[in-house]
């Protein structure tokens, strides 16, 4: 019998597809052995033609022209080596559709369009094979989709870029500057003559966009990937953490959360016994956690010529494997789910703060207490290097749990652009120190009997599964207006503060401190809002993935986008629309209104038995400041407690104003929030 040849088309004869010429000839003389057939390298588009034909020792091998390669019937595999998005995109379309299978290595290609090539491969019954797009030599692709189908994989985690190791390695090994370390890695070839991609996280937020639509069967485009690169870093910061016994690696981050996929690239303290703490130099690393496997990690070099070229060259064999045995095209896209990305402000970290104050006693106990108010915990401090009268002071804080989700909706906080705005005063005005208010700091008040879960005791222990509120920064501000508004005594005052909007939660203030709060552990407790449902009986969770026969994932979809009065009414999440639609006759916009009202009188009616009674009730927020129907509904069930609405005082929008008669035994008020004023309170606090 006839030994079987397949004709593959190389496209691009730089580094990589030099490497995977000088593999495939490694291999010939087992090739037949392993596969059942030889790999034959029929064409190889190129550029420069007489340039190219010194790397070959057959120049007739080289074409400029691409029709050769897709018209010719006989080649049956293309691997595309050119890189970037045009003409390569055009080219491995122009291929599969031609009936040809693909193998590339092009991540900036397959983290834009990946989707776009996976369809079209499965469209035409052809493999679309990707392995040395992500960590080089390392497989980690081909693991992830069919070595460990068998789990629920929840975080995807690793060093994926080598040039950005090999600097960060010499900064801490020799105590270089970046810049020296930089100019190091150019010279020895690790980093391009403009390294963006790579100093800056783009390089590793492509990978990190791959791996998290392998890991967890949905689209993650670059895009979604939350990037900061490592330019910033200083000696200084990597003194500090040896100090602290860590050290600090560009990391890519993929997790699969109940409200979303956090996809993230940016630098992080490690501890130094950590596995990835001894991944140095130009290697990778990348840890898989599944709820089957567990953990398991990949190690070994993340680019360079030949092990690039053995991740494509076994995406090849595997190819050709499939072509003898007629079944190419098994495994294609596995993006089955459509998960929702979490925006960078709604995932929670913990932080390395350094900042300059004056050398005098009590400055790092104010400090303290200035984070301490904010709800957040300090894990490690280092005081040292004086300067002047300055003292430089370092902090690591612990992560603030479930800080800041899904506040979009009615007052973003704009974490992305503040974030920007930091970094650029830290760089205008690097003795400055900068303030961080966190948004659920307010409600850290809260008694245990108002925050604990009436689940094992174990599961708050463990994993802090708690009550934590949210709006934190509005009940605030508004607590302590209404104090000096209404001439309330601060240590002997009952405030009721209800922040409505699309996200809408109600506190319990008592002598200016926190008893209780509507949102829990996630935005989703609580009211019905816009698109949330608020309180539901949780078996409802599972008896809906039943019904609909889909996932909890998509099901937490339901409940935080498509519920709340969005859901009830089939109208919309904004009440103006629901007004219009009430008023027009539709009773499902107004039953929606209702059910919101209900659910508001509800709660302030069991934080006036949480406190024993009230001295006043505050409207705030978008829908809390605007809607005059919704107050009234809500006010109409407390007659009881002689609360009158002045019914021409509630005309107004947006305006602090008392809405209650005189005579009301309880005073009720709209006083418009004023969260940025909050926070430039806090942030007066820490320089007294």
């Amino acid at each position: 019998m006839a030994e079987r040849v397949i004709k593959a088309a190389l496209l691009g004869f730089g580094t990589v597809g030099g490497g995977v010429y000088k593999v495939l000839k490694m291999q010939q003389e087992e090739m037949v052995s392993k596969l059942g057939a030889r790999v034959e390298l029929k064409k190889i588009l190129v550029r420069n033609i007489e340039k190219a034909a010194q790397k070959t020792d057959d120049p007739s091998l080289l074409t400029n022209n691409w029709k050769e390669i897709v018209d010719d019937p006989e080649i049956e595999i293309v691997i595309e080596l050119i890189g970037g998005i045009e003409p390569a995109r055009t080219y491995i379309l122009e291929a599969l559709e031609a009936g040809k299978n693909v193998v590339t290595a092009n991540k900036d290609l397959i983290a834009a369009d990946g989707h776009i090539l996976l369809d079209t491969a499965a469209k035409n019954k052809k493999d679309f094979l990707h392995e040395a797009a992500v960590a080089g030599g390392i497989p980690i692709i081909r693991p992830i989709k069919q070595c460990l189908a068998g789990n629920h994989i929840s975080e995807v985690m690793g060093i994926v870029n080598g040039t950005t190791n090999f600097i960060l390695t010499k900064m801490s090994q020799n105590g270089m500057e970046f810049a020296d370390a930089l100019k190091l890695a150019q010279d020895l070839g690790y980093a391009e003559s403009d390294p963006t991609a790579d100093v800056e996280g783009l390089d590793a937020g492509r990978k990190v966009a791959i791996l998290a639509s392998a890991a967890f069967n949905s689209r993650v485009t670059f895009d979604d990937v939350y990037t900061e690169g490592i330019t910033k870093i200083t000696a200084t910061d990597i003194e500090y953490a040896n100090e602290m016994g860590c050290v600090i690696k560009l990391l890519g981050v993929a997790r699969n959360t109940p409200e979303g996929i956090e996809a993230r690239v940016h630098p992080m303290l490690i501890d130094v016994n950590h596995p990835l703490a001894s991944v140095n130099d130009a290697y990778n690393a990348v840890f898989v956690q599944g709820d089957a496997v567990q953990d398991a990690m990949f190690y070994g070099r993340g680019a360079g010529e030949l092990p690039t070229a053995s991740a494509v060259v076994g995406d090849v064999f595997d190819i050709v494997r499939n072509i003898l045995h007629d079944c190419c095209g098994r495994i294609g896209c596995t993006c089955y789910k459509n998960l929702p990305i979490k925006h960078m402000n709604e995932i929670s970290s913990k932080f390395f703060i350094r900042m300059f104050v004056e050398d005098r006693p009590g400055v790092l106990a104010n400090i303290a207490s200035v984070f301490g108010n904010s709800g957040v915990s300090l894990a490690q401090v280092i005081q040292r290097r004086k300067k002047d009268q300055y003292a430089e002071i370092v902090v690591i804080t612990d992560e603030v749990k479930k800080a800041v989700e899904e506040c979009n909706d009615l007052a973003p906080l704009h974490n992305p652009a503040n974030l920007i705005g930091v970094a650029a005063c830290e760089n205008l005005m690097p003795n400055t120190p900068m303030v961080a208010v966190f948004d659920t700091a307010f409600h850290q008040t809260m008694p245990p009997k108002a925050y604990m879960y009436g689940l094992p005791y174990e599961y708050y222990e463990k994993y802090k599964v708690r009550r934590y509120g949210f709006h934190g920064t509005s009940h605030s501000f508004v607590s302590k207006r209404a104090i000096q508004m209404l001439n309330l005594d601060p240590d002997n005052s009952k405030i009721i503060v209800c922040h409505l909007g699309n996200g809408s939660s109600i506190s319990a203030v008592k002598n200016g401190k926190v008893v209780d709060t509507s949102m829990g552990m996630t935005p989703m407790e609580g009211l019905v809002m816009g698109t949330r449902c608020g309180d539901m009986d949780p078996t409802i969770v599972e008896y809906l993935a039943h019904s609909l026969n889909k996932s909890l994932e998509e099901v937490m979809v339901i409940l935080n986008k498509k519920s709340g009065v969005l859901g009830i009414s089939g109208v919309s999440s904004d009440f103006r629309d629901l007004d219009k639609a009430s008023n027009e006759g539709n009773e499902r916009a107004k039953l929606a209104v209702e059910v919101f009202s209900y659910r508001t009188a509800k709660y302030i009616g069991s934080y006036i038995a949480a406190m024993n009674g009230v001295d006043a009730i505050v409207f705030t927020a978008g829908l809390g400041e605007n809607n005059i129907v919704v107050r009234e509904q809500v006010l109409n069930h407390f007659g009881y407690m002689g609360i009158t609405l002045d019914k021409e005082a509630n005309q107004i929008r947006g305006e602090e104003k008392i809405i209650s008669t005189p005579d009301s035994k309880v005073t009720v008020a709209v006083i418009p929030t004023n969260e940025e004023l909050a926070i430039a309170h806090e942030t007066v606090a820490l320089l007294k």
